[in-house]
């Protein structure tokens, strides 16, 4: 899949990349009924307190040869605490009613009359473990096992064959499961002669950052989760890393450019469950959130331009918010362009990478916490909206009329282009003079390749 050239032109009128393109209407929103998967028990489907997984199910009437499987979301745990903390809707069945209408992709029109698959979360592994019983842990890890079992049902019941195409999709730990297991379930299907999955990997691209607070960092959880659950990552991944290093291929920034297999990245350039667990003090604008923040949306466009490079489509919103779920599947929009747009065009075959050029976070009129006037950070030099602003040492007045840059986005995107990047770099940075040490030193930790 070579990658065309569709980073869509900028609209100087909205500030953002768009271009023509076919909208998909919602569906009729379908409930799915919950089904119990035969001799459970002995074949080990099991919940983390022991008892039995299941699925949810509404078959197509055979007008669609797609078919959606999607795993829920809910975090995971990554060591006897943080599970001993796991609520019980995540670690057992007891909570989950008889049918069920998810919402969102699951109404869109281009599942209409095809087989949809729910999948509920029960094994805080974000799907990716099948060892079995944790002793330490005191927990059964059976999330890949539950998923595999699911498509065999399919596959008994005539559901799923080489007639149709499997859209493998997750939100958060649904979609992260769907990242570290989609290549591999595109080897069993091809197996049994059927074309391969696609995958829509929705608030995957978890960022390898020191937190602000004392929240175990992302990278630890993704190592222990590896260890401790031995999880087996996407081989085409992990042969580009040392065997040390394997974990990183179930961490978002470091797997989305390295998989075998097609998909749709969502990714907001704002992640709220990122952020929020990092230690972002969303409306509380200092300095310190204010710089933090903003290297963050840096790297999330980093990520999904090379999601792009490596010929898959990115979508990314500049929205405080985890996952397109529900309505905002449809509504929140770059360009005039969904998620559900994104999606029908990259099944076609048409690949983008969809990104966001309102400046700075939920000032895009679709994202539900719109903020029409963001407010500027207490810091010299940072003012939005190319006032006062630095771009790589330069103020935006002299940079606008040689390299038309409107924005802090604009810079970026020449940065990124010239490979030298200096925002966060005392005294010539977008946030001015005074970095907060605190921040400076959270950088320098990282080794961020764009911090000078």
């Amino acid at each position: 899949r070579a990658p065309r050239d569709s980073l869509w032109p900028r609209s100087e009128a909205a500030g953002l990349a768009c271009r023509p393109m076919h909208h998909a209407d919602a569906g009729g929103g379908r409930r799915l009924t919950r089904r119990s998967f035969a001799d459970a028990a002995s074949r080990q489907l099991l919940c983390n307190d022991g008892s039995e997984a299941g699925f949810y199910l509404s078959e197509g009437d055979g007008s669609n040869s797609l078919v959606l499987l999607y795993q829920q979301s809910g975090g995971w745990c990554w060591d006897r605490a943080s599970c001993d903390k796991r609520p019980e809707w995540y670690t057992g069945n007891s909570r989950w009613e008889i049918t069920k209408a998810p919402g969102g992709i699951f109404d869109s029109a281009l599942f209409a009359g095809a087989t949809q698959v729910y999948l509920p979360y029960c094994s805080s592994d974000a799907w990716m473990s099948e060892m079995g019983f944790h002793a330490n842990f005191s927990k059964w890890f059976r999330g890949r096992a539950i998923r595999d079992a699911a498509v065999d049902e399919l596959v008994a019941a005539g559901l799923l064959g080489s007639a149709h195409r499997l859209v493998f999709a997750g939100v958060s730990a649904g979609g992260r499961g769907a990242m570290a297991t989609i290549d591999s379930l595109g080897e069993r299907l091809a197996s049994l002669g059927m074309p391969p999955p696609f995958g829509v990997l929705d608030g995957v691209a978890y960022q390898d950052v020191p937190p602000l607070n004392s929240w175990t960092p992302l990278a630890e959880q993704c190592e222990r989760v590896w260890r401790a659950l031995q999880v087996e990552p996407p081989a085409h991944c992990t042969a580009q890393f040392p065997a040390r290093e394997a974990w990183k291929c179930i961490m978002g920034t470091y797997a989305l450019p390295r998989l075998a297999s097609e998909f749709l990245a969502v990714t907001f350039l704002y992640d709220s469950y990122q952020l929020g667990n990092l230690g972002y003090m969303y409306g509380q604008v200092t300095a310190v959130d204010f710089a933090y923040a903003e290297w963050f949306r840096m790297l999330n466009e980093k990520t999904n331009a090379d999601v792009y490079a490596a010929g898959n489509s990115a979508f990314g919103p500049a929205c405080y918010e985890h996952g397109a779920g529900g309505d905002t599947w449809f509504s929140i929009k770059v360009g005039g362009v969904s998620a559900d747009d994104m999606l029908r065009d990259a099944l076609r075959g048409d690949y983008a990478n969809v990104v966001d050029r309102h400046d700075h976070v939920d000032t895009n009129p679709t994202c539900p916490k719109f903020t029409e006037v963001a407010v500027s950070p207490p810091v010299e030099g940072a003012r939005l909206h190319g006032e006062g602003g630095w771009c790589a040492g330069e103020p935006y007045s002299r940079l606008d009329a040689q390299a038309g840059i409107m924005s802090y986005s604009d810079c970026e995107a020449a940065c990124f282009a010239a490979d030298e990047c200096a925002y966060f770099s005392s005294g010539n940075g977008f946030v001015g003079s005074s970095l907060p040490p605190a921040l400076s030193s959270a950088l320098a930790v990282a080794s961020w390749p764009f911090y000078r």
